[in-house]
């Protein structure tokens, strides 16, 4: 699903609503930490932003999460497709396993799956907290596949990185996010993962 843009608008949101005082302050502190989930996100901006500390800092940032989860599950659920993934998935779930693996919360992935209807079309679902490495592998082993037979797609450093670590083949969506020393395939739309396929491992859909 296209939901980065859904995201990113939800921490403006947020901080433009909640602490217009420091709008410009919390804004950049979220662009200095990109790999920062929600949680750590929200507790680092009202430790070092808003200069809470203890149980006040964490009671702030909880209920800047739930406001976050808020604002978002409704809107992923109604975001359009990146285009061409649906279809995608769908001819390679008659062939292979599908895997995915989220940073969202986990009980927030399952329900935006589970309301867009498409639960069926994985074979394993993971949401945060995540090692995205160790869930990859532990993915290979119970379906007996080789690193080298074995396709992640992501739109994330992180994501990169937890394929380079795992061993396997990362195609990066282009998603607005950099993949920092990453010279192989970066797309705009999974229509352009199709002859990748073909040209890497030989699967024709």
């Amino acid at each position: 699903m296209d939901s980065n843009d859904v995201k990113e608008q939800a921490f403006l949101d947020i901080f433009h609503k909640e602490a217009p005082a420091h709008y410009d302050a919390l804004v950049e502190f979220h662009n200095a930490n990109p790999f920062l989930s929600r949680s750590p996100t929200m507790l680092g901006c009202a430790k070092q932003i808003l200069g809470l500390e203890g149980d006040e800092a964490k009671e702030l940032a909880q209920a800047w999460v739930e406001l976050y989860t808020k604002l978002t599950r409704q809107r992923v659920m109604d975001c359009c497709y990146i285009p061409g993934a649906k279809e995608l998935i769908e001819d390679l779930k008659k062939q292979f396993p599908i895997l995915l693996a989220s940073a969202t919360p986990e009980g927030e992935v399952m329900k935006i799956v589970e309301a867009r209807g498409i639960t069926k079309l994985f074979d394993s679902i993971h949401g945060a907290p995540i090692d995205k490495t160790k869930v990859i592998q532990e993915f290979m082993s119970k379906h007996d596949c080789k690193p080298e037979e074995f396709l992640y797609i992501g739109d994330s450093e992180l994501d990169r990185i937890a394929s380079r670590d795992a061993g396997v083949y990362f195609i990066g969506m282009d998603q607005g996010k950099e993949f920092p020393g990453f010279v192989g395939p970066v797309v705009a739309d999974h229509y352009a993962i199709r002859p990748l396929l073909t040209e890497t491992f030989g699967v024709q859909l």
